[in-house]
């Protein structure tokens, strides 16, 4: 079973590289941790020091990076980015019309803006290790970057602040 993570773009991200991204998530990755404590939790200097990003793009520009973090694995997370997201898009749009309450507005703001939309595949284990405040790192990097919002799974909408996230809105589809 995979989980999502997605990084709503309002300006393109196809210009990062893989040294870009490892700089974003060394940032981040601290923090991250400390703020969601995974339950395989590991020192985050430990998996940046072994943190590898594999580019498999085929044109010069971001398309596809494969994150490799784990000890002796050849297990990854998979990121793509998507320039033409509309069919996912409006799946997304369709599922906020039914919400309310605060920061809906502003989730709804950030995404009639999006241009690019950067999907992160994890596997249940990435979810409970450093792959969840990896991720996470890896996408707020990109929003800061290009401004947007992230979306971790199908209830959590959040923003970059600092070297953290902001959480704007939660609720299950």
């Amino acid at each position: 079973m995979s989980f999502w993570i997605h990084a709503y773009c309002i300006d393109s991200v196809a210009s990062v590289t893989p040294q870009d991204l490892s700089a974003g998530i060394a940032e981040r990755l601290k923090s991250l941790t400390y703020l969601f404590c995974p339950e395989k939790e590991e020192d985050p200097g430990e998996v940046l020091a072994r943190l590898k990003i594999e580019d498999k793009s085929s044109d010069g520009t971001f398309q596809v990076f494969l994150i490799h973090y784990r000890a002796d694995s050849p297990l990854f997370i998979r990121m793509e980015r998507i320039t033409d997201a509309e069919g996912q898009m409006a799946e997304v749009r369709e599922a906020l019309s039914a919400q309310s309450g605060p920061g809906i507005a502003k989730v709804n703001d950030l995404l009639s803006k999006t241009q690019e939309c950067v999907s992160f595949c994890l596997k249940a284990d990435d979810v409970n290790s450093m792959g969840f405040p990896l991720t996470i790192a890896a996408a707020a990097y990109l929003v800061k970057k290009a401004g947007g919002i992230i979306l971790s799974g199908n209830y959590s909408w959040m923003v970059p602040s600092g070297k953290e996230v902001d959480i704007l809105a939660e609720f299950m589809r």
